[in-house]
């Protein structure tokens, strides 16, 4: 007997200190299994420490039984103790495992415990941590079926399918095997054999219909029973779903099912479920698997681990192929405590865990064994441990159900190609352009994309202009225009999906993601990714109707973005369709009509207020339109389910949609309400915007809108009836939705305890946030020397906002700030504008809400002309974006970066003006793409290869790679660089994958240096002669002035060299401070020739005017000073 073990369990978060793994002493919580004990604090979701669960049972009587717990996942490195003794320990978080209790059990009550470490960092994603996934208790007669022993494999044939069945017996003696084989109430095959000398069976299905094969359209399910049997009686039984399929790769064709060829356009997942953390769900995991389906996915890549078991039923019984991964790393650790740790003594171990209890899923149609291992390139033990891993497999696998694979982004590489040679599939990251070059170098290679597309987007954000490829940005989302991209080059997934199209060779590809997950928020260090197509809360993105016009039949017209802007702004609107020409109107007016490239129309209109709507007619005739209408603020709020109805078991989920409309019922896409919840005859156990840089815990019963909406998650409990959820907010009209809770067989063993209710401290109206800065300017676009101030008037949306300090900035079209214009902030919320230099230029106003990032941004696009360029201030740090010239384009990267490529490695900034002190030390900011390897650039004055250039100086570059990071490098120059000059830097030509960040120059530090009297900023007066670097015959009323002395570390001693042609002249030395006028008067002896004098100065800070002044009677030839800082 096999039953849920999930109530009944406490646990407590302890600190994670070896020393103390004995002390049990804690504060114990009852909790629900499934559990992730980190998801519970946003702000902290990667803590380092221990989780300890402890449940108490009464077992009754354990004579003569077999008694095991079975895990199917806990997080990570644990152990299992009963009654004070340990039985049984497991490394990997994500495999399954058995702990034989038998010998350790006694009558009636009994004690588990469980003892979990979790030390960060272990994963490059949110792995979560704790039992997040079932426990089964298993009861058994001394004999029985081993635990994922049954082994079921088909071949086609020309009438239909030939089986073979095996199952492992543990004590087998004097027993007998019955294997049934039935559709509903069709038997189709039934049989009993000895479990003594013969364990399998083999037989031939013919009469069989379509209504019996799985396949992708049609995931016909059959029954496998297995009854283990001592004299006629059943004493052990496992029943499972099993399908008949035919799975082929062909070298040059690529992936067949049942015969019928099939493109994988897959999808890779990782494991958790936004608000819910790694505490696995079978109702949010079948939600965003059908999200997948609806999308047009037909495969998912379980990215890099096992998925729990209930996700490959879900995948069995949904017709989605799955690409089952072990492994992130194998013996070179990624992070310093992953499983690399345990890799060498645990993998046999969890290799036979995760093929044997999958083995049987008709859905599963590769085993990958690894993730971008770098083992497999740095060493040929690579190669030893992949032929190690594929050997494992096949173990535990000998029919081959499902064939080997890595997943690899080394393979332009010998290291990773010789890999692929001991697996049966070879899988490429993000190297497509290899398919071709490959397959006709390894004919036989069976190629696919195992991750590809990685782009990244924020549902409902969006940055123009379209036509700027964007990284990263201040408010540290994503655009979902398809303009923000994951790094250098990256192509579009138009692009993308093309390629996976076109190709024959290519069996398909997996984009990297389906959804969102927690952690990776690459290009930020926010709380999630941006990758998905559906976001943590499971709301679609854009993109998601991009896949869907390119991988479903369905008719797809999708308009974007929202519409609600400034009055004029420049707005790019696209559409994604696969349907043909399509038609955008703005307020009625045609705007042209456009035919599609790769399911993409846009076209760029100024914003007004109204709607825009698209128009396109199928080859039917029959016409589909979109519409997006402008909008005010939010009214009342608005409550949808997924299902109006759900299962009284205990773990059903409803997914409540929240959002809210104006008072003309439009709805407000770009809202930031504050809603808060109330549940009754349900629970709240998660609520979810799915915006990255919201920290709000995810166990809240309030939260923000994300771009106009957020999703609850709501369980039901064990009993019929309704459950109500209402929905409240400052100045809004509450919601109220019901869901009808249907009666279901309740599981024994299931735990129904958690029910938030906590608000964090929030009440209604304590935070208001801002939900637009509306902006309207006094000029037209252009700004010229007659016209060069514009005036922009601000509104912050709503008036009541709790937020309402505003920030200002003159940005690039990709969001950099440029010095083509100033902007401040004047009264009666207003800004002005004033055009410094020619280019275009965006004038942003934008609002934090209380948040660490920036949240609303608002633009208006310039463009200035008659000025000149702008001059370049190399003591502030200039982002290579602004480049003034180069070879060619040049891509632009992250943070305003830009990627230097062997033919285009030359980066010039015109009009830099060192000023009169100049420099002699400056830095570069680089990051040098996962390698650690050394490479030269050169500084000039003019352009490399012209007439009039000059060598400033070559450099090396080295730093250690730290992924996605900026590295600075530090140089000194033989000479300074004074005035203004045309700097350019120019790279070494190499096939190093490198982002330049920019350059910052240090400005000479003249306060504390020896300084020349000539090189003072003013000097006047009756009597005087600069001779080279100094002044001489200074005589009447004569002053030197040095400006911007910045004395940081104070002042104590100044020293003079000159000569007086009398007995003593009087130098008076005034420091001009911000507090006023601080004077020194020295008196210079006379000597016959030059001499230094030291005088004593107070502790004089801050940016100082050095004065000297030289009255009447003076006769003063004046070498240079310099001032000592104060001694701490």
């Amino acid at each position: 007997m096999k039953t849920l073990f999930n109530n009944g369990w406490s646990f407590a978060k302890t600190k994670a200190d070896d020393s103390l793994e004995n002390d049990w002493n804690a504060d114990y919580k009852p909790v629900d299994i499934p559990h992730d004990w980190l998801i519970y604090n946003a702000k902290d979701l990667y803590e380092t420490s221990f989780g300890r669960y402890v449940k108490t049972f009464d077992f009754g009587k354990v004579s003569g039984k077999s008694i095991r717990l079975y895990f199917e996942g806990v997080y990570m490195d644990c152990t299992v103790y009963v009654n004070g003794e340990v039985a049984g320990e497991n490394k990997y978080g994500y495999s399954t495992f058995e702990v034989d209790l038998t010998d350790k059990l006694h009558d009636g009550e009994n004690e588990i415990k469980v003892l979990v470490r979790h030390r960060s960092p272990n994963s490059r994603w949110y792995s979560g941590a704790g039992i997040f996934r079932d426990i089964y208790l298993i009861v058994t007669e001394k004999s029985y079926l081993a635990t994922d022993g049954v082994y079921f494999h088909t071949d086609k044939t020309a009438d239909g399918f030939d089986v073979k069945l095996s199952a492992e017996v543990v004590n087998p003696d004097g027993l007998t095997i019955e294997f049934t084989l039935s559709k509903d109430d069709d038997i189709l095959y039934n049989a009993e054999i000895s479990a003594e000398t013969v364990t399998e069976t083999a037989f031939s299905l013919t009469d069989i219909s379509d209504d019996h094969i799985w396949d992708i359209d049609s995931p016909n399910l059959l029954t496998l029973s297995v009854a283990l049997k001592k004299d006629g009686k059943v004493i052990n039984s496992n029943t499972q779903k099993v399908g008949l399929r035919e799975i082929e790769y062909k070298p040059d064709s690529g992936f067949y099912l049942n015969g019928r060829h099939i493109k994988l356009n897959g999808v890779c997942l990782h494991h958790d479920l936004g608000c819910l953390g790694a505490a696995f769900n079978k109702s949010a995991a079948r939600r965003q698997l059908q999200s997948m389906l609806d999308m047009g996915v037909n495969s998912v890549r379980t990215s890099h681990n096992p998925p729990a078991k209930a996700f490959m039923e879900l995948c069995d019984e949904m017709g989605m192929l799955v690409d089952s991964e072990a492994f992130d790393m194998w013996e070179r650790p990624k992070t310093e405590f992953d499983y690399a740790r345990f890799f060498d003594e645990w993998h046999e171990k969890d290799v036979a865990s995760w093929i044997r209890r999958d083995r049987n899923h008709p859905s599963v149609i590769m085993w990958s064994v690894g993730n971008e291992i770098y083992d497999t390139h740095v060493s040929p033990r690579g190669c030893e441990v992949a032929k190690m891993l594929h050997t494992a497999v096949r173990k535990s696998d000998p029919l081959c159900n499902a064939p080997t694979t890595i997943g690899s982004n080394y393979m332009p590489w010998e290291g990773a190609q010789n890999c692929a040679e001991q697996v049966d599939l070879v899988g490429y990251n993000y190297l497509e352009r290899l398919y071709e070059p490959h397959h006709k170098e390894h004919p036989d290679w069976k190629i696919y994309g195992s991750e590809t597309t990685a782009g990244v987007k924020s549902r409902g954000v969006y940055h123009f202009p379209l036509g700027t490829a964007f990284l990263t940005h201040p408010d540290m989302q994503c655009s979902s225009l398809g303009n923000c991209r994951a790094g250098a080059s990256a192509d579009t997934a138009q692009k993308i999906i093309a390629l996976n199209r076109d190709i024959d060779v290519c069996a398909g590809m997996y984009i990297w993601t389906g959804s969102d997950y927690i952690g990776e928020p690459s290009p930020y260090s926010t709380k999630n990714a941006y990758y998905g197509s559906i976001d943590t809360a499971g709301l679609r993105k854009d993109s998601f109707y991009l896949y869907q016009s390119a991988w479903t039949d369905k008719p797809v017209l999708h308009l974007m973005p929202y519409w609600d802007f400034n009055e004029g702004q420049l707005i790019d609107v696209v559409a994604y369709t696969n349907i043909g020409d399509v038609e955008l109107f703005v307020n009625g007016r045609s705007c042209g009509v456009k035919h599609p490239e790769e399911y993409t129309v846009n076209w760029q209109i100024p914003y007004e207020k109204g709607e825009i709507r698209v128009k396109a007619t199928a080859a039917d005739g029959t016409v589909y339109e979109d519409v997006k209408r402008s909008f005010g603020d939010s009214a009342k709020i608005v409550l949808s389910a997924y299902s109006d109805t759900v299962k009284a078991d205990g773990e059903d989920l409803a997914f409540i949609t929240v959002s809210t409309v104006d008072m003309d019922g439009n709805p407000v896409e770009n809202a930031r309400d504050r809603i808060f919840l109330t549940v009754e005859g349900g629970r709240l156990v998660g609520f979810d915007n799915g915006d990255s840089t919201d920290y709000d815990n995810y166990k809240s019963a309030n939260r923000r809108l994300f771009s106009g909406k957020a999703v609850a998650y709501i369980s039901a409990d064990t009993s019929e009836g309704e459950m109500t959820v209402t929905a409240t907010g400052e100045n809004l009209e509450k919601s109220v939705i019901t869901i009808k809770k249907v009666k279901s067989d309740i599981i024994n063993g299931i735990s129904t305890l958690e029910n938030i209710t906590d608000n964090d401290g929030y009440t209604i109206g304590s935070d208001v946030p801002i939900r637009k800065i509306e902006l309207k300017r006094s000029t037209g676009i252009e700004l010229t020397p007659d016209n060069n101030d514009c005036t922009v008037v601000y509104t912050i949306f709503p008036a009541n906002a709790t937020h309402g300090t505003l920030q200002w900035s003159i940005v690039t079209a990709s969001g950099i700030e440029t010095n083509l214009a100033t902007v401040t902030e004047s009264n009666n919320h207003s800004a002005v504008v004033h055009a410094n230099g020619d280019g275009t230029f965006r004038l942003r106003c934008s609002a934090d809400n209380g948040s660490e990032f920036p949240q609303i941004l608002s633009e208006y696009e310039f463009t200035a002309n008659g000025f000149g360029q702008p001059i370049f201030d190399p003591y502030t740090f200039v982002t290579a974006c602004l480049y003034s010239d180069s070879v060619s384009l040049m891509d632009e990267v992250r943070c305003g970066g830009v990627s230097i490529t062997a033919d285009n490695n030359i980066v010039g900034f015109k009009k830099t003006d060192f000023g009169k002190y100049g420099t002699d030390e400056f830095l570069v900011r680089i990051i040098n793409w996962h390698k650690d390897c050394p490479f030269g650039f050169r500084l000039w004055e003019g352009c490399p290869g012209a007439e009039s250039s000059a060598l400033i100086g070559e450099f090396t570059y080295q730093a250690n790679f730290e992924w996605q990071t900026y590295k600075d490098n530090h140089y000194k120059l033989s000479s300074r660089l004074t005035g203004e000059k045309d700097i350019y830097f120019e790279f070494d030509k190499t096939d190093l994958r490198i982002d330049f960040g920019g350059f910052l120059f240090t400005p000479r530090q003249k306060a504390y240096e020896r300084l020349n009297s000539a090189d003072c900023d003013l000097i006047h007066g009756d009597t005087y002669t600069a001779d080279g670097t100094s002044v001489k015959g200074i005589g009447n009323n004569v002053f030197l002035d040095f400006d911007d002395m910045d004395f940081d570390k104070g002042t104590s001693l100044i020293r003079i060299h000159g000569m007086t042609r009398h007995d003593n002249d009087s130098i008076h030395v005034h420091f001009h401070t911000d507090s006023g006028r601080i004077e020194e008067i020295i008196e210079f002896p006379g000597s016959g020739m030059p001499i230094t004098v030291s005088h004593r100065l107070p502790d004089i800070r801050g940016k100082v005017k050095v004065e000297f002044r030289f009255l009447p009677g003076c006769d003063f030839d004046f070498d240079w000073f310099e001032i000592e800082p104060a001694i701490d």
